[in-house]
């Protein structure tokens, strides 16, 4: 007894080629669509002038690469903090300067009022 054999059949789409008169009337929209469909190689002879339209994926970065790049974040970071940190001391210190010389003045003009009127 042999058993049937069964055939797999896959699917196969059928493919169609675009009409470039019904393509030069098209709406952005519509050819946006259409071209969303395409991949090209980069083996394709005008790579180098669709390549801004491709979805390239970046390559991975190695660990010493992501470690490098933390590295100089941290240090910018440790930059701006120090210098950010020294502009309030700084600011703290004028206005604080500011504020003790008005007091003396004021000092001082109390003590001029109070001598003349000593004097009267």
């Amino acid at each position: 007894m042999t058993e049937p054999q069964q055939i797999l059949k896959l699917h196969q789409p059928n493919w169609y080629e675009v009409d470039v008169d019904k393509l030069s009337k098209a709406t952005m929209k519509d050819v946006a669509h259409l071209l969303a469909s395409l991949r090209v190689s980069e083996t394709y002879d005008y790579f180098e002038a669709v390549k801004p339209f491709l979805k390239i994926p970046e390559k991975s970065k190695t660990l010493e690469e992501i470690q490098k790049e933390l590295d100089e974040k941290f240090e910018r970071l440790l930059v701006t903090t120090k210098m950010k940190f020294d502009v309030s001391k700084r600011t703290a210190e004028y206005n604080f300067d500011k504020k003790f010389d008005r007091i003396n003045e004021n000092f001082g003009i109390i003590k001029i009022v109070f001598l003349q009127f000593l004097k009267n």
